[in-house]
């Protein structure tokens, strides 16, 4: 059996013009990939499958859905492409900027939060399975952005 590889982002930012005096904001952990490949330091890409990225990049999903949508033979992707931009050495995601990233075969735990009730320690993958139809699931740890994930 071969191991999940998880992606994780840190040393976050706002801006990437921030002044840090400490280490900024733990950012997400994205995975499992099925690769993590960089190129001249411009990017990172990375294999994510459909239900993943339809959570950490569901722009990707809507563009999926569209381009089936004008071509009827188009067969629904079962892991997407990403890549991650790098800008002037900080790793760009969802409008936030990373020092630091690595890659690892185990996925971080963090604090987690089922519709704004008590926090418990998980990793993001355990959190989500134990969601209920409707319940949203929030991210109490790093920076505290709420996690994108409702229960199916």
């Amino acid at each position: 059996m071969m191991a999940e590889l998880y992606l994780h982002l840190f040393h976050g930012r706002d801006a990437k013009d921030s002044d840090m005096d400490g280490w900024g904001f733990n950012g997400p952990t994205i995975g499992p990939v099925e690769y993590v490949h960089g190129t001249y330091g411009c990017d990172i890409k990375f294999a994510l499958p459909r239900a993943e990225t339809a959570i950490m990049f569901p722009e990707e999903i809507e563009r999926d859905n569209e381009f089936r949508a004008r071509h009827a033979n188009a067969v629904v992707r079962d892991e997407f492409d990403i890549f991650l931009p790098v800008d002037d050495g900080l790793v760009v995601y969802d409008g936030k900027f990373y020092g630091d990233w690595s890659v690892s075969a185990h996925q971080a735990k963090g604090l987690y939060s089922i519709d704004g009730m008590s926090t418990f320690e998980a990793t993001y993958h355990e959190a989500i399975s134990m969601l209920e139809p409707g319940e949203k699931l929030i991210c109490c740890s790093g920076d505290g952005r709420p996690v994108v994930a409702v229960g199916q």
